[in-house]
């Protein structure tokens, strides 16, 4: 098994994708709105990668917040985002949209959501990919409701992840473009910024790290570099025992230094179990094959462990259903025309793949 999650060029696994993925066995995956045209096509999709992943379960995973991150549109599946749900205020329709979700999810094939979305609203938008997808800016309601949202989705099948850690409400800038620098001391994000992802620490099946520096706790790597903050803070102090996700390592935050043959190793020997590599992946997989083989065989050994660990926990997509699909889709609509949006955000790549 090849520790890392990819993205997937288009619709159908191409030849050069099935020999690879046939040859290096990775993880598991990640599909965007490139890869969704309808919804036979997603499932076979989805039914594929996993029946070419040799003795484990890969983890066949979906960015579906709702809102404005929602990779179904090219279904007609619309779901209410997190701002919209926490502004209507309806315990009922936040779990009733983690149902939907998760069983359109399943039917699709998905067995991962990474979601919820964790981080603290900024109390003024930023430009910072966040607006619209955050459960509030106070920790506690973010707690309440995305523990729901989270809670909902992970008792009907689905594995999720709760990002981005360790909070990057307070970023002015967009990690798909530039690194951001958030300066607060380490007892100032446990005093906040963590609270969300330190009283749902058991309940969450994983959790993303955040493309963000912070000088006052690592100066010298991103969050999602730093042996600091996976290592001593989020397993040792947190004691946090599910999987360990990056952000997207081809991201500008991060690519713009260092390309994902040297990240993702670096992420693993950080801590990471599951570095994510999302876009043109074909072109740059054996040089992160090649700088992974070099890494610690004991890291790689408890890397692996601990995928296979958690994704044996994971539920096998249930047959599809057209009946089912309908019914779902009905659901979704009606929750759709009973939660009002609340209006646009900055723009941002994150809604666009």
């Amino acid at each position: 098994m090849l520790p890392v999650i990819l993205g997937l060029e288009t619709t159908a696994l191409t030849l050069r994708e099935r020999e690879i993925i046939d040859r290096l066995q990775p993880a598991g995956y990640i599909l965007f709105s490139r890869n969704i045209e309808s919804v036979e096509q997603t499932r076979a999709l989805t039914d594929e990668l996993r029946a070419r992943s040799l003795n484990f379960q890969p983890v066949v995973g979906i960015d579906q917040e709702g809102g404005r991150v929602i990779r179904t549109a090219a279904l007609g599946l619309q779901l209410p985002g997190a701002a919209d749900l926490a502004s209507f205020g309806s315990v009922a329709s936040i779990i009733e949209t983690a149902i939907v979700s998760t069983f359109t999810l399943r039917q699709l094939g998905f067995n991962t959501n990474f979601a919820p979305v964790l981080d603290l609203a900024s109390p003024s938008p930023q430009a910072n990919a966040l607006p619209s997808r955050c459960w509030g800016a106070e920790a506690q309601q973010v707690l309440a409701y995305a523990g729901i949202f989270n809670r909902n989705q992970r008792h009907y099948g689905l594995m999720t992840c709760g990002k981005h850690f360790p909070g990057m409400g307070k970023a002015e800038t967009d990690p798909h473009s530039d690194l951001p620098v958030i300066h607060a001391t380490l007892e100032e994000f446990i005093a906040e910024d963590i609270v969300p992802f330190m009283a749902l620490d058991d309940e969450l099946s994983g959790v993303m790290l955040a493309h963000i520096l912070l000088p006052d706790i690592d100066p010298d790597n991103p969050a999602s570099l730093s042996r600091t903050l996976i290592e001593q803070i989020l397993r040792e102090r947190l004691d946090y025992r599910g999987l360990v996700y990056t952000d997207d390592l081809c991201m500008g935050a991060i690519a713009r230094t260092l390309p994902p043959h040297l990240s993702v190793p670096r992420a693993l020997e950080a801590g990471c179990d599951l570095p994510l590599v999302c876009h043109n992946v074909m072109d740059i997989i054996d040089g992160i094959a090649e700088g992974i083989a070099r890494i610690c065989p004991q890291t790689m050994h408890d890397t692996i462990r601990r995928v296979e660990y958690n994704m044996h926990k994971s539920c096998v997509p249930p047959k599809f259903s057209q009946k089912q699909w309908d019914k779902l889709m009905s659901r979704a609509d009606t929750l759709c025309r009973t939660v009002p949006s609340v209006g646009s955000a900055p723009g941002s790549p994150v809604q666009q793949y």
